[in-house]
């Protein structure tokens, strides 16, 4: 370790001090820092090789001080080591930037070269060094103070969001209580107006009947009177009976009248709905963290979000038909046949419509639609990419088309493919579509095909892939796939191999798939049946049937969050059927 200092001048002469203590005056040849001696050669060895003191460090000829009194190592540096708090500071390492007392010397910078303090301190007021530090102090000051202005402009900012959506909030409450109040107001004047009217009706009716009573009375009482005169009582008798006929007539114009409009009060589905739904008067929905503009800089962390879920055997549980979810628009000019359906976040869905080639963002809270979006072919299916987008197949245009979702659907950007194309699944930036005859193809985010299969040693391995789904992730994920004709299930891993095949008399015409846990959910087209099968050991058993109201299913979804099985069907011409997700709710 080589320490800078003060040259010893010729005229200077300093003694080694062990052996002055000895009546010896040996001229110095070193200094030790840490015991503050001057050592002649002899001395410095024995310094060197003593276990307590091997380790310190020593100043040569050429820097170490003139004298004891000399004003480098007087004691008026008062600042102390924060490693060694009985030593003081006198040493400044350039290579790691720090000062550093005797003891620090020689136990951290031994191999290093070192300035003293005291040599370098008088110029550093005035260097490039100390006016960075001040600027950067300033610098630092004026960000913090950025800071504190941008908090308390974010506090405002906070309060004042507070106050103008609870306003929003008690307004349209307000105007929801109008609005019912109007509703019941019209209704009850609506049965005012029955009650009235029927009040009214019958009241008329009474004075009717007791002038009948009267007029019989009165027939009755001639007759009896000519009892003795039989020609008279002929007489009277046959006019009573002209008179009997007119009033038969009236009683039964009164009879007609007699009767009770039956009304009652229905529910609106709507306001069902509202009232069943979690969020029936509005949800509360937080889009982002304003960042503040100034300062030194934002620090962005990931965060992860999710539930520990349990695995859910779908056979434990019993399901009972719900309100369903319409989802046909006025705009459409065929009936809906959704071809596709995705769980998003928030408990919204997706939906593809292939007929009138758009594709649906509905509210499972309210089963209102949010958004849609009309496309430039026929939306088959999709898959869910990262940050916020959704890809589609366009069947008959041979293309994918990449949706953005945050809030509003919108078309952003597409990839033109050289065959008619039906589902299509994600993984690590790269994409997997089917397309018919048969052949499915990897490829990157660009359409460049990476791998694709079709078939086995000149044997197709599918006749139509009309649906995919993937499971699991990263090296692990496979891809199943189910074939319209041949009526399977197959497995693929991420690179297309194929691992399993899965095939069973039940699974007539399989569609839609969806992976819940270790087991997947199938739509039997043909048996008008909702499958469930166990891909570890190949079981399947029927969850829904033809008796539970199941037509044609084209694709199902469980949703864990809301315990409820969506499901949608095609049947062309029948729209109560198309244009409806049919819901199935946990018993």
């Amino acid at each position: 370790m080589e320490v800078s200092g003060k040259k010893l001048s010729d005229q200077d002469h300093t003694y080694c001090q062990p052996c002055c203590e000895e009546g010896e005056n040996i001229l110095a040849d070193a200094f030790c820092t840490i015991c503050k001696e001057f050592l002649c050669s002899t001395c410095e060895n024995e310094h060197r090789i003593l276990k307590a003191t091997k380790r310190h460090t020593l100043m040569d000829m050429s820097y170490m001080p003139t004298s004891m009194t000399d004003e480098i190592y007087q004691e008026d540096n008062n600042v102390p080591c924060e490693i060694h708090p009985k030593e003081f500071i006198k040493y400044f390492c350039p290579a790691h930037e720090t000062v550093n007392c005797g003891h620090c010397l020689a136990f951290e910078h031994r191999s290093c070269k070192i300035n003293l303090v005291s040599d370098i301190s008088d110029s550093f007021k005035t260097s490039q060094d100390y006016g960075d530090i001040k600027n950067s102090i300033a610098r630092l000051l004026k960000c913090v103070n950025d800071c504190v202005r941008d908090i308390k402009s974010n506090i405002k900012m906070v309060l004042k969001i507070g106050e103008d959506e609870v306003k929003k909030l008690i307004e349209y409450r307000e105007n929801v209580n109008n609005y019912f109040d109007e509703r019941e107001k019209s209704l009850l004047e609506i049965i005012e107006q029955v009650k009235d009217m029927d009040k009214t009706r019958l009241e008329s009716l009474k004075p009717k009947c007791d002038s009948i009573k009267a007029q019989l009375d009165k027939m009755k009482c001639k007759l009896d009177e000519q009892e003795r005169n039989s020609v008279n009582l002929f007489i009277e008798a046959k006019k009573v009976r002209k008179q009997i006929e007119c009033l038969e007539a009236a009683l039964n114009d009164i009879s007609k009248e007699n009767k009770v409009q039956r009304y009652e009060f229905l529910k609106h589905t709507a306001t069902e709905n509202l009232i069943a739904a979690s969020s029936g008067l509005g949800i509360v929905r937080k889009d982002q963290t304003l960042a503040a503009s100034s300062g030194l800089g934002k620090v962005s962390k990931g965060q992860k979000t999710g539930k520990q879920t349990v695995p859910i055997d779908l056979t434990s549980l019993w399901f009972t038909a719900a309100q369903g979810i319409p989802v046909s628009d006025p705009n459409d000019t065929k009936e809906c046949r959704m071809t596709c359906m995705l769980l998003l976040p928030e408990s919204m869905m997706l939906l593809a419509d292939y007929n009138n080639s758009t594709v649906h963002l509905v509210d499972l809270h309210t089963f209102s639609m949010i958004s849609q979006v009309k496309l430039a072919g026929k939306s088959w299916g999709m898959c869910v990419l990262p940050g916020y987008r959704v890809a589609v197949c366009l069947h008959d245009k041979s293309s994918v088309v990449f949706l953005d979702a945050r809030g509003r659907l919108s078309e952003a950007t597409s990839i033109e493919l050289y065959r008619k194309c039906y589902d299509i699944v994600y993984h690590t930036e790269q994409l997997v579509v089917s397309f018919e005859r048969g052949r499915i193809v990897k490829m990157d985010m660009k359409g460049n095909t990476i791998k694709q299969i079709d078939n086995d040693n000149g044997q197709a391995l599918f006749r139509s892939c009309l649906n995919m789904t993937l499971m699991g992730d990263g090296q692990k994920a496979a891809i199943l796939v189910s074939d319209f004709y041949k009526h399977t299930i197959t497995k693929l891993d991420i690179d297309l191999n194929m691992l399993q095949t899965f095939k069973d008399p039940a699974m007539q015409n399989a569609t839609g798939l969806t992976v819940v846990g270790n087991k997947l959910l199938i739509c039997s087209y043909g048996t008008h049946k909702i499958l469930r099968l166990d891909l570890s050991s190949g079981k399947i058993i029927e969850l829904l049937g033809e008796s539970d109201g199941i037509q044609h299913p084209y694709r199902a979804v469980y949703s864990t969050e809301q315990n409820k099985l969506y499901i949608t069907s095609y049947i062309s011409g029948k729209n109560d059927v198309d244009n409806n997700v049919h819901v199935y709710k946990v018993k």
